[in-house]
């Protein structure tokens, strides 16, 4: 496993990126669901990016099953995206399995129109998302500045 850190700076220049594409297909969010935690920051970025628009977060929780396909559950979802132009935003598409699961789950809200964006996407997912800002290979783990306290607990714990 090749481990890919990445800085704010790099964040900054993702995020515009996004928002320019965004932008240049004349989609005009509404709202931004943002996927926790790791869509949580992307999505607070891209929400300055587009004049502060609402932010609707969603937390999704997978669990490894008797099989090699995850489980999934979603907690309560109390916001109205009925009609509106909603933004799917995550920090990476890993494999797809789980941002395919959030928007059947948001599809039955009737959005108007529903567009995912993430700043990384490991080019053999499932489903690419409608927007993202780089591309890297499957066998990368993509290491957030905001999750770095968490990988290094993680290394920390695996070494004990």
């Amino acid at each position: 496993m090749k481990y890919r850190n990445v800085s704010w700076r790099e964040i900054d220049t993702c995020v515009e990126t996004v928002g320019q594409a965004i932008r240049a297909a004349r989609f005009r969010p509404d709202c931004i669901v943002a996927i926790l935690k790791g869509g949580l920051v992307p999505a607070r970025l891209l929400s300055d990016f587009f004049g502060s628009i609402e932010i609707y977060p969603i937390r999704v929780k997978a669990y490894a099953g008797t099989r090699k396909l995850a489980r999934v559950r979603f907690e309560p979802f109390r916001y109205s995206i009925g009609r509106k132009n909603v933004l799917l935003v995550d920090d990476i598409h890993d494999s797809g399995q789980t941002l395919q699961k959030v928007i059947r789950h948001l599809q039955c809200r009737r959005p108007r129109a529903l567009h995912t964006a993430t700043l990384f996407y490991k080019h053999n997912a499932l489903h690419p998302p409608y927007f993202h800002a780089r591309t890297v290979a499957p066998d990368v783990w993509v290491v957030f500045p905001w999750e770095r306290n968490e990988m290094k607990n993680a290394h920390h714990t695996n070494r004990l």
